[in-house]
């Protein structure tokens, strides 16, 4: 997760607030999700965004998912919503 998070802090984002915790998909494959917020300067301000990072791992594979949105736009809090419940991730033979 850190290295995700190191890559969004070098576009240029600063006061990043950080929430880790177990996630599971639907069909009942367990992953580590990062939640939170943080600013990003836009011209002479700054705006709040937040975020959603998922990563998978299995042998031989990482998957990860990175959602960032506006946190005023309300309609992009129900996207993210309707995003991370529908993540399906297929494992390779013989995990689970």
């Amino acid at each position: 997760l850190a290295d995700g998070l190191n890559k969004i802090e070098l576009g240029g984002a600063s006061n990043f607030i950080v929430k880790k915790d177990a996630f599971e998909t639907p069909n009942g494959i367990a992953g580590v999700r990062a939640v939170g917020t943080f600013n990003i300067k836009k011209g002479s301000s700054f705006r709040e965004q937040e975020y959603q990072y998922v990563v998978f791992g299995q042998p031989g594979a990482l998957q990860q998912v990175v959602i960032v949105n506006n946190k005023q736009n309300l309609y992009a809090k129900q996207i993210v919503e309707r995003i991370i419940n529908s993540l399906e991730i297929e494992l390779t033979q013989g995990e689970k």
